[in-house]
């Protein structure tokens, strides 16, 4: 069952960050219901903990998730 994640980053600067978290975020499997709220620095979504994996791994290599974040 699909639970809600919600994951803090860095670096959100303008609209085109949030484009092209929504576009890499977006095209992993089993992520639904995905936003990036600028202000706050957050991405949340719904999916599993593979997707939710693949998430962090994904923001990790696009520079908005520190290599020291945990699962």
């Amino acid at each position: 069952m699909p639970e809600k994640v919600q994951i803090e980053v860095e670096n959100i600067r303008c609209g085109g960050c949030v484009r092209s978290i929504t576009q890499g975020v977006g095209a992993i499997a089993g992520v639904s219901e995905l936003h990036v709220d600028r202000e706050k620095h957050v991405v949340s979504f719904r999916g599993d903990l593979q997707a939710k994996e693949q998430v962090m791994s994904k923001l990790t290599s696009m520079g908005y998730l520190s290599q020291q974040a945990g699962v």
